[in-house]
């Protein structure tokens, strides 16, 4: 029965070496497919931020943009404005130059002036 009782403790021995083995074999997969899980999800979330600096960026250029045209009206409309200021003092000067005939220089000096906003 020792032959039998060393053979049981040798094939339990070796069973035992191969539940240790298959549970290592096991826990390996388990850290390598957590690992590739926890890969996966850190190049999903540098993917998704990086869609997110791109669309930031769109959306900065967009503000930039809008501003630009905002300005670009605010401009045009000074310029209206400064176009409009400037012919009423060039139809004042007309009349200045009109009604000042008597003096022939000074309404030479207005008109010079006159002649020189226009330029501008």
């Amino acid at each position: 029965m020792s032959a039998n009782s060393t053979e049981s403790q040798n094939e339990n021995q070796q069973l035992k070496w191969m539940i240790k083995y298959l549970t290592d074999k096991s826990v390996e997969r388990d850290n390598t497919i957590a690992s590739l899980t926890h890969r996966l999800q850190v190049a999903q979330i540098n993917e998704q931020n990086s869609r997110n600096e791109h669309i930031n960026q769109a959306l900065g250029y967009q503000a930039n943009e809008q501003k630009l045209l905002e300005r670009v009206k605010e401009l045009e409309s000074e310029n209206d404005q400064l176009k409009q200021e400037k012919k009423q003092l060039v139809d004042v000067m007309d009349e200045a130059a009109k009604e000042f005939d008597f003096l022939p220089d000074f309404a030479s000096k207005v008109k010079e002036v006159k002649d020189a906003v226009m330029k501008k």
